[in-house]
């Protein structure tokens, strides 16, 4: 059994492997650098309702107390929750460097160095955004959906989203609802699919077999080239009326006009990149493969689930098992 664990990040991987160790007599040190549990949750956007039903989201050994969907805050709330329930301490600290050696793990933060026997990274993809390269001379305001507050926080009503899949039908719809003009430039086919099926939320079809199916299956999705489906919640109906527009590739930009690919230009008054975001741990070796190192959270970990919170409660439980 190790006698030294690190878990790198207090968001749902960080505390549910903690939670997990813990319950199997093995002690972690859990360090964050913001010190506090939630993780990226911490800075999401309010106006987010999570896609998945409430049940999907639950974390090993405490259920969120929510509706059938669990919005944001009700979801950082949780984490709180579950760090106490499980009496969880977090650590604030920065992890710059791990490296391996022969007697284990050596991680640096903060000015100290510490020796672990096994490293648990729990980080996630919400610091890494993806931006895209724009052509030509660009004189609007570009945010990633990341930044993304809401539609009154913006300085007018003709909104560019660059997207295709989660976030851009999600910001386009609440644009839409507020009476907005958004238009998605989408390079390919747009990525969406309806909530229900049969009366029954989608997930409950596909969480299953996203958990089991070999990876081998969906290499462009592990390689991070493809993204999955967003949810309908009205966008096509929006569409249909005329409140969201659909264009093509964005070819070039002059000043605050747009030109895309089919021929056809507009002017905007901001641009919204819904672009995705970048698995990155700066801060372990190039061998992520070497003993002793363990990944909770990153897309395919350990399966096709791994990334979203119904495959982090599972795989928290496999890491556990294996330190235990």
């Amino acid at each position: 059994m190790p006698r030294a664990v690190l878990i790198v990040g207090a968001g749902p991987s960080g505390l549910a492997t903690a939670a997990c160790l813990k319950q199997r007599g093995v002690h972690a040190d859990l360090l964050d650098r913001h010190g506090v549990p939630g993780g990226a949750y911490r800075r999401i956007y309010d106006g987010i309702t999570l896609a998945s039903p409430t049940c999907y989201a639950a974390l090993p050994g405490l259920a969120p107390k929510a509706g059938e969907y669990i919005t944001v805050p009700q979801y950082r709330a949780y984490l709180d929750d579950y760090a106490a329930h499980h009496d969880l301490h977090v650590r604030k600290a920065t992890v710059n460097q791990l490296r391996r050696e022969a007697d284990g793990w050596h991680a640096h933060f903060d000015g100290e160095a510490q020796r672990y026997d096994a490293v648990v990274a729990a980080t996630g993809m919400f610091d890494f955004p993806r931006r895209p390269q724009l052509d030509g001379n660009v004189a609007l305001p570009v945010l990633h959906a990341a930044q993304w507050r809401g539609p009154a926080a913006l300085s007018g009503p003709r909104v560019l989203i660059i997207g295709g899949a989660t976030s851009a039908i999600e910001i386009a719809e609440e644009c839409a609802r507020a009476g907005l003009r958004p238009t998605l430039s989408v390079r390919g086919r747009l990525k969406i699919a309806p909530q229900r099926l049969l009366g029954r939320d989608l997930h409950h079809y596909i969480v299953g077999p996203l958990k089991w199916l070999p990876r081998a299956l969906a290499r462009a999705y592990c390689a991070g080239r493809q993204s999955l489906p967003g949810t309908d919640l009205g966008f096509r109906d929006w569409q249909r009326r005329g409140a969201i527009t659909l264009r093509g590739a964005l070819t070039r930009s002059e000043g605050r006009r747009v030109r895309f690919a089919d021929g056809a230009s507009e002017e905007f008054d901001v641009i919204i990149a819904a672009t995705g975001y970048r698995f990155e741990r700066p801060y372990l070796p190039a061998d992520a493969k070497a003993p002793g190192l363990y990944l909770v959270g990153a897309a395919c970990a350990h399966s096709l689930a791994s990334e979203f919170l119904y495959g982090i409660a599972d795989d928290a439980q496999k890491v556990a098992r294996c330190l235990s």
